[in-house]
């Protein structure tokens, strides 16, 4: 099923801004290139996942349910994702300023593209109820840019999440926020930072959990070298732990009784991992909470 009219009008009448979301100051996203053009990406697509929550009734879906890649032209990032027979999602996708078109399609067990939005365009959104229940790949493409551009995606579902704009961006912000001070620190000793941005490797992901609930990404590899692997929630009044494991084995975690756990390491080149994320805040009801990798190189 190709791009569904309401969702297209729905987007074209969509006039996105920036300005709710600004974890860092202006000159400090300036001089942070991969901060402010993934802040960017990350502001417009949920602006527009918000649209299609007031207007549709779709919410944040259950698992990873958002995620941000820095993607160069003609080049794809795809995650596997089990989908359920019969309910109704959407996945809206969308790049930076330096990204003209991006694609957004998904593919069944056998290769075949069931669902897809290749309209000349800086978003794309699919509005898709499977047939079988099954995994399925969702594949985003930057089909046309100048540049390299960070990407990002959200899978939402009739029935999800019902997360307010305001609790997803605060999130972002105050994860970008603790991004920034890490920049910070690292400038001390004459190091740079940016997200982790190797071929199949998504620089944050986002979801949505429960009280008392996790999820474990796997399949992540940080890459030689030094990398810190983080996480926020979208208070600060909330218990987010992290988790990072190599196979069974745990090899480090932050259960500090705050919302910004961190791990820092030195990691080998190929070695790959899963990170935990768990919300253990007494407190009822959900959180955002967005994780991600930094990656730190001296400066040239």
């Amino acid at each position: 099923m190709s791009l569904p009219s309401r969702c297209l009008a729905l987007l074209m009448a969509l006039s996105f801004s920036l300005t709710t979301l600004a974890p860092v100051p202006a000159a400090a996203q300036e001089e942070w290139v991969p901060g402010k053009f993934m802040t960017q990406a990350i502001g417009e697509m949920l602006d527009a996942a918000d649209l299609l929550n007031r207007k549709i009734g779709y919410g944040y879906a259950d698992g990873a349910c958002m995620a941000g890649v820095l993607l160069y032209p003609k080049k794809t990032y795809a995650m596997n994702r089990r989908f359920e027979k019969g309910i109704e999602y959407a996945i809206v996708a969308g790049g930076d300023e330096d990204g003209s078109d991006v694609d957004v399609e998904i593919l069944d067990e056998q290769g075949n593209v069931v669902a897809k939005d290749d309209r000349e365009d800086r978003m794309a959104v699919i509005e898709w109820t499977p047939e079988t229940t099954g995994t399925y790949v969702i594949r985003v493409k930057l089909f046309d840019a100048e540049l390299e551009s960070f990407c990002a995606f959200a899978i939402l579902q009739k029935g999800g999440y019902a997360v307010p704009l305001k609790d997803a961006i605060e999130a972002a912000g105050k994860f970008f926020g603790d991004c920034q001070q890490i920049v910070a620190a690292a400038d001390k000793n004459d190091s740079t930072v940016g997200f982790l941005s190797t071929e199949g490797q998504a620089g944050i992901w986002g979801m949505v959990l429960p009280k008392g609930e996790s999820l474990t990404l796997s399949g992540v590899v940080p890459g030689a070298g030094t990398g810190v692997i983080l996480g926020r929630g979208n208070r600060d009044d909330i218990d987010v732990d992290l988790h990072v494991l190599q196979g069974e084995r745990e090899i480090g975690r932050d259960i500090e009784e705050d919302s910004f756990p961190r791990f820092v390491s030195e990691f080998k080149d190929g070695a790959q991992f899963s990170v935990k994320l768990q919300n253990v805040d007494e407190a009822d009801g959900e959180t955002f909470v967005i994780g991600g990798v930094l990656r730190v190189f001296a400066k040239e």
